[in-house]
């Protein structure tokens, strides 16, 4: 377990203990503590696991709930090949502006495209048939199907984003969907991810808001605040 003695984020050393929490999503034991850094208010667990082996399930149980997300995947991209194409006239006529945006992304011919803890795929999968002159690439430390993966085009390596040593400047858009939680150093982690962002390119960071109607309501039995597995806890106000 790794201490830590200043907020990852702002760096300031002023923090306090908030409570000890339990995992009550996954079944992991153990009691862990929860901080606060009163500068710019991130919550995080302190001390902190040192690696995935601390907690291997975390990973492989969060791919393994995902099982059939090919096959969703497949429908879902037939759904928008149908409806956002412009060989479609209904929608080229109201609303094939829209169809440039999956999800907030901007698709790009020919785009290189990142999803940053990508699973099985699935999600980049579903990028492919909407838009097959791209070429999509993963990150993910679980285990996941490698036949499975390149079978269907995609180019994933098991490891961290440091692990895969992308060229600078290398992707159009990069996507970490409820995966900048589980990074234990997000500081270093967003100069890597600017490095191998084009310039103007687009960098889409999903995480569940500690500040958000549900935490309030149900506080550390909310299922988002997923211990030990996720390190930090953001808010609208960091």
């Amino acid at each position: 377990m790794t201490q830590l003695n200043n907020c990852d984020l702002c760096r300031s050393t002023n923090l306090e203990f908030v409570e000890v929490i339990h995992d009550y999503n996954q079944g992991f034991k153990g009691n862990f503590k929860l901080y606060k850094c009163k500068n710019c208010e991130l919550m995080f667990l302190n001390p902190q696991p040192e690696s995935i082996e601390d907690y291997p399930d975390i990973y492989d149980k969060r791919i393994d709930e995902s099982t059939g997300m090919q096959r969703i995947a497949k429908n879902f991209g037939f759904f928008l090949q149908k409806f956002y194409s412009k060989n479609t006239k209904i929608f080229e006529t109201f609303l094939f502006p829209f169809s440039q945006y999956v999800r907030g992304i901007k698709i790009i011919p020919n785009g290189r495209y990142l999803d940053v803890g990508c699973g099985n795929g699935s999600f980049l999968y579903t990028l492919k048939r909407i838009n097959p002159s791209g070429e999509y690439y993963g990150v993910e430390l679980g285990n996941f199907d490698e036949e499975d993966i390149k079978a269907h085009g995609l180019n994933v390596i098991r490891g961290t984003l440091e692990d895969a040593h992308y060229p600078d400047n290398y992707f159009d858009v990069i996507t970490l969907n409820h995966v900048f939680e589980h990074v234990p150093n997000p500081s270093e982690t967003m100069k890597e991810l600017k490095r191998i962002l084009k310039p103007g390119g687009i960098l889409i960071i999903a995480v569940p808001n500690i500040n958000s109607f549900a935490y309030k309501i149900f506080g550390k039995f909310f299922e988002q605040s997923d211990v030990p597995g996720h390190l930090f806890h953001y808010s609208d106000k960091n």
